[in-house]
């Protein structure tokens, strides 16, 4: 299986001690759910951009908020375990202390299954060679 057709189960964690919600935000050559494919530098330069620039938690449309805080962001220098699922080595994780009972009772019953990149980005169309013989 070649990794444009991959289907991926993506990490995340709770830790109900702590609050902290811990998810893949962005993986490496593979498509994510937007049909987009991310190269290595792609990933790491996002990644290190959010911690220079950002350093801030949007929640669905909720810019800024205070509901949850970034507390680790980083890429992952080996592949791991992590809850149900996998970290990759390359892939972009982030995890959040969430200050709401209300927003962790969403992380608790699986209404929020992970992180979502809001961002702008310029696109490159890759042609489709499965078709050729």
């Amino acid at each position: 299986m070649d990794n444009n057709s991959e289907q991926v189960n993506l990490a995340k964690a709770l830790d109900e001690d702590k609050k902290l919600f811990t998810a893949v935000v962005l993986r490496p050559e593979v498509v994510d759910a937007h049909g987009d494919i991310y190269s290595h530098e792609v990933v790491e330069k996002a990644c290190h951009d959010y911690n220079i620039n950002c350093q801030a938690a949007n929640l669905q449309h909720i810019f800024n908020t205070d509901l949850v805080t970034p507390v680790e962001s980083y890429i992952s220098k080996a592949t791991h375990t992590l809850g149900d699922g996998e970290v990759v080595e390359g892939d972009w994780v982030l995890t959040f202390k969430v200050e709401s009972e209300e927003i962790w009772e969403m992380c608790k019953d699986g209404t929020f299954t992970g992180m979502s990149v809001g961002c702008s980005a310029r696109v490159v169309e890759l042609e489709d060679d499965s078709n050729e013989s």
